[in-house]
């Protein structure tokens, strides 16, 4: 329709058309600068300014500000997370650690698009021709079911494909998995891992047994969406019937469901102690023969014969596989055996190009992480020095304050000869930004051959790099090797007591800036820093020495002590809702002993700084943001609710709290500081309010 308005109403409209352009200037500016080239210089005080105003609009954004904080902490804080950044299935969730993994790809896609230079390393164009040739869906087309079948046959081919042709008498599935193993270091059924020994982490063992990646049984929702993916595939991808399909897929399904029924899984709560046992590979094969002779497996892997001791890895799974192995068909193995060996030659080449990008992008990652994790700490570091200094500097901020906490009287539960360990192994904890700058990877690529116009060839020549990478592990010392893993998240490494903190981790904007206050440093940085640095003291970190080795050095009275502690939070947290039902109670506390210690230690380490600040009132007055009428303390407990803002799709809600140790984000929100007093002194909460519970837990 037509008006018409009068001058001074137009200029009216005018004005506030103008304001709510700023508005979403400000909200879109930081992640626009999350985004955009960070050779901009945002040192000016303009932009420091502008970055403060978009840090505050959109945690305002965030927010439910009239949701009683004393009631949901969780709904004030992220209230409107959902509706601004809703999960759709393909996600799964979104959240902070989402958006770093997406702000880490973009970087990683703007390197490798860069015009080539002949100033470039041989392993820059390596990583760049292979994310080329998976660019290149007209290579991909061309013969791409015949390229994926002739990779079964060198393996003795899937039955669901060849039929009566299929040789059954031939078939050996235990020969079968270790020659892939062998060849592209790919671990099928049994799990065959290489990691320092558990007593003494100067010497890599063989650790034989449970295959850690199977999802546990009790996603039942899981083991339905994978069926049907799986059944769409084979027929898209190797052109089964849809019946045969079907068929195909229900029996592989439900044969990795049955083997994932032996597992120990990480909800139990039980330590490396718990599900080892040192022992040979000839008593093991005594054990276990005929089905599953573990000498002819590792000598048919490695090579030539192994004498030297291994791990049994969770006895309960190597039972369970032999009884499923005898009971299972050997056509339903050989196909389960033959789809998972395909899966890292696989490239869907009628996705859209923004979805098969993104298909590269992780395929690259997966295959060179370490490197392109390299390239963007390089990057990092060059564009902004000041993080790095200001990340060691919290990191001994942090150690100091939980030093003091386990010197403190709430702790006097701990004997004096326990608490002396403690503080002996926190004072030889480390931490190491995971930039792999000692690595050298031009020797370590160097006979790795990669064009730009055969993904196949490619994928086939990492691999089988990887396999032979994979067999030499046993006969060098032990390294740290994360990998992909844990390429978005720090993590705590008991073996080496190292806090290890992602490249992703330090991108500008996301967790802290220099412009932003430094309270939202101390609850975003700091506590998932302390997070980590809390797991060198739960329940399974808590064996390991100072050194990093498996050595109980707690005494039976702090052992109980502690346990009581554990209970309290075991039955704290399973009283808990989410998707409508309790959570189920689980053994393993480790994840809320984290949360609870790194919230104290966190906020100690910021009220620390607040101290030695507070005679400064321009420092103090830089804590507050503006429209954002909260004390500091209030915006750090604001800014740590906001590091979980999160939404769950509702297909995915039941399968992640099947398989995922963490509680749900807004559990962990409200778990934790309903245990910490100051939260409840800083929002003046009553007694009866729902966030101040009678019983609060305290570990340390």
């Amino acid at each position: 329709f037509v008006t018409t308005m009068c001058p001074d109403k137009q200029r009216i409209w005018q004005v506030l058309r103008c304001l709510v352009c700023l508005v979403y200037f400000i909200t879109e500016f930081a992640g626009a600068a999350r985004i955009i080239n960070t050779d901009y210089d945002f040192n000016t005080e303009n932009a420091r300014e502008i970055l403060r105003l978009s840090k505050a609009a959109e945690m305002v954004n965030y927010m439910q500000p009239r949701m009683d904080p004393c009631d949901d902490f969780y709904r004030y804080a992220c209230g409107n997370w959902q509706d601004i950044n809703p999960a759709r299935f393909s996600d799964g969730k979104t959240g902070l650690f989402n958006e770093l993994k997406n702000a880490y790809n973009r970087r990683v896609v703007r390197w490798m698009r860069k015009p080539k230079r002949t100033s470039e390393s041989d392993m820059d164009r390596k990583v760049k021709y292979f994310f080329e040739s998976c660019m290149n869906k007209a290579d991909l087309r061309k013969n791409y079911r015949q390229k994926l079948v002739s990779v079964l046959e060198e393996f003795g081919g899937m039955p669901a494909l060849k039929g009566p042709l299929w040789e059954a008498d031939k078939f050996d599935w235990l020969e079968v998995v270790a020659v892939i193993l062998r060849k592209y270091g790919k671990q099928i059924i049994l799990g065959a891992d290489v990691f320092a020994d558990l007593t003494n982490n100067e010497v890599n063992r063989l650790y034989l047994g449970q295959l850690d990646k199977l999802v546990t049984p009790r996603a039942a929702e899981y083991y339905v969406v994978l069926a049907v993916a799986r059944q769409m595939e084979m027929h898209t991808v190797l052109g089964m019937s849809m019946q045969v399909a079907s068929k195909t897929a229900m029996e592989i399904v439900d044969f990795e469901r049955r083997l994932a029924e032996g597992k120990i899984d990480a909800d139990r709560g039980f330590g490396m102690e718990d599900k080892t046992q040192l022992t040979l590979l000839e008593v093991m094969t005594d054990n276990y023969k005929p089905t599953i002779n573990f000498t002819h497996y590792v000598n048919v892997w490695l090579g030539y014969p192994y004498v030297l001791p291994v791990y049994v890895y969770v006895e309960s799974y190597i039972n369970n596989l032999r009884r499923v192995i005898e009971e299972t068909p050997k056509e339903i193995v050989a196909n389960y055996i033959m789809w998972e060996l395909l899966q890292d030659f696989r490239m869907e080449v009628n996705d859209s190009d923004d979805k098969h990008r993104n298909k590269c992008v992780d395929r690259t990652k997966r295959f060179f992480v370490k490197y392109l994790d390299h390239v963007i700490y390089q990057q990092l570091f060059t564009q902004n020095q000041k993080i790095f200094a200001e990340l060691r500097m919290l990191w001994f901020e942090l150690k100091n304050a939980f030093g003091e906490l386990l010197k403190s009287e709430v702790n006097n539960w701990m004997s004096v000869v326990t608490r002396d360990k403690a503080l002996e192994k926190l004072s030889a904890m480390s931490m190491e930004i995971n930039s792999y700058e000692q690595e050298n990877f031009e020797q370590q690529y160097d006979v790795l051959v990669i064009s730009t116009d055969s993904y196949f060839d490619n994928v086939v020549n990492i691999l089988e790099l990887q396999g032979r990478s994979y067999r030499l592990r046993l006969l060098e010392s032990p390294k740290l090797d994360v990998g992909e893993i844990l390429s978005f998240t720090p993590a705590y490494a008991a073996e080496y007591n190292r806090v290890l903190i992602p490249v992703s981790f330090l991108q500008p904007h996301f967790l802290w800036d220099h412009a932003y206050p430094s309270t939202v440093k101390y609850s975003t940085m700091g506590f998932v820093i302390a997070h980590e640095m809390a797991h060198g003291f739960d329940d399974i970190a808590r064996k390991y020495d100072a050194r990093g080795n498996l050595n109980n050095w707690w005494d039976r009275t702090s052992t109980e002590e502690f346990s009581k502690r554990k209970e309290c939070l075991r039955q704290q947290y399973s009283g808990y809702r989410y998707n409508s039902r309790k959570l189920p109670i689980i053994n393993a506390q480790d994840e809320n002993i984290a949360d609870n210690v790194g919230l104290r230690i966190a906020y100690n380490a910021f009220q620390h700084w607040i101290r030695q600040h507070s005679d400064n009132s321009t420092t103090m007055q830089h804590e507050r943001l503006p429209n954002i009428n909260l004390s500091p303390q209030q915006l750090f407990f604001l800014s740590l609710g906001q590091v979980w803002c999160t939404d769950v799709n509702r297909n995915w809600r039941e399968i992640i709290i099947a398989t995922d140790v963490h509680p749900p984000e807004e559990v962990r929100v409200i778990g934790m500081l309903s245990n910490f007093d100051e939260f409840g002194k800083e929002f003046d909460c009553k007694p009866n309010a729902r966030m101040i519970p009678k019983r609060k837990c305290v570990v340390y």
